[in-house]
């Protein structure tokens, strides 16, 4: 199976492909400026031959983008797609000026051709092909090309910065459906270290603001010990005290600022202390729609740390993330992913307590309980 390593290596391979060069050579005739055709044509043929496939990946359409900010007219595309089928009736072209298209998508205008393919969804598809004034292969791969020839699918940092394009990315990787074509592809994974806090001073009036006692300022160091050598991004936390401490060292040892993230925050059993605790806690258990006067049923908590940790997963795709939190919630957002974390899951988490999620796009694939209380 040939082996590709770096960007001459791809160009080697288009170089190598007639009906490849033909393609760029009929793009080329049209003198457009700022030319690529781009996305799955690179992305295929790369991908075809990390897997040893002969037989070509029949694309569903070959797209030209172009940057031409004096003709914004949609019907100039059309002329523009005839005349390439008129070169090469078999391929089902595509034609689009990126100068026009943030009139199209309600967006900023883009920059150039390169920048609009920058902001395509994924960074494997925000790639492409032109030829330069002597007809050389030119490759432009505005995210790089680590993510192609690893076959790794991930979000641009356009749609991964924005909640409303993330849905977008989500559902093409559903659509798209890569590796019933592609075997060896894989979406990009997140790590999502959930860290219960260690022990704290207890204090039935002041959820808020009670601290650590020293035992839990002791765990709290092991913590940033344990998670010293992991390349965490980001550290988001409950904006309750004894959360923030007991992920503050990781923070100082990783030189990263916490987010302060409310819907972290331990579930509210009731608007006042209960005398029976475990009476209490347990018939919410049972009873998922229940709620005592003031409290969040398991339903309503449940919702809210599974909305934050999708916000999360969103955010941050195919990163790894350190979250301080609590026992209840995370127990809770864990049996939204999986049943089997559940009221026995709780009782026996530790404090502090981690686990190491991983998920593919929304969906968790895998658990490891990292915490080691020998």
């Amino acid at each position: 199976m040939r082996q590709l390593e770096n960007e001459r290596d791809i160009i080697e391979l288009v170089l190598e492909d007639e009906w490849m060069m033909k393609v760029l050579h009929a793009a080329g005739a049209l003198n457009l400026p700022d030319w690529w055709v781009c996305a799955g044509f690179v992305r295929s043929k790369v991908w075809d031959c990390l897997h040893g496939y002969t037989e070509r990946f029949v694309l569903p359409d070959v797209d030209l983008i172009y940057y031409d900010p004096s003709q914004t007219d949609e019907a100039a595309e059309k002329v523009l797609e005839q005349k390439l089928k008129d070169l090469m009736p078999d391929v089902p072209w595509s034609v689009k000026n990126e100068a026009r298209m943030h009139l199209v998508n309600d967006i900023e205008p883009y920059a150039s051709a390169v920048d609009a393919m920058s902001k395509f969804p994924e960074t494997v598809t925000a790639l492409g092909l032109s030829l330069d004034e002597q007809n050389g292969v030119v490759l432009s791969a505005p995210h790089g090309i680590r993510d192609l020839l690893d076959l790794v699918v991930r979000p641009t940092p356009h749609f991964k910065q924005s909640p409303t394009l993330m849905p977008i990315y989500e559902k093409r990787l559903l659509q798209k459906n890569w590796k019933s074509r592609w075997n060896q592809v894989e979406a990009a994974t997140t790590h999502i270290y959930m860290v219960r806090h260690a022990h704290s001073v207890y204090k039935a009036d002041d959820e808020l603001y009670r601290p650590l006692s020293p035992d839990g300022e002791e765990a709290a160091r092991k913590v940033a010990d344990l998670l010293a050598d992991v390349p965490i991004s980001a550290i988001i936390s409950s904006p309750y005290k004894r959360a923030l401490q007991t992920v503050e060292p990781l923070a100082a040892r990783k030189g990263l600022a916490i987010q302060a993230e409310e819907d972290f925050r331990e579930r509210l059993l009731a608007d006042r202390p209960q005398d029976e605790f475990d009476y209490a806690i347990r018939k919410v258990w049972e009873e998922e729609d229940f709620s005592w006067p003031g409290g969040e049923s398991n339903l309503v908590a449940q919702h809210r740390g599974v909305q934050a940790l999708q916000g999360v997963l969103r955010r941050y795709q195919g990163e790894t993330i350190a979250i301080g939190t609590h026992g209840n919630l995370m127990a809770l957002t864990m049996k939204a992913f999986n049943p089997e974390y559940g009221f026995a899951f709780w009782q026996q988490l530790s404090m502090p307590d981690i686990y190491k999620l991983s998920f593919t796009g929304l969906a968790l694939t895998h658990v490891e309980r990292i915490w080691d209380i020998s």
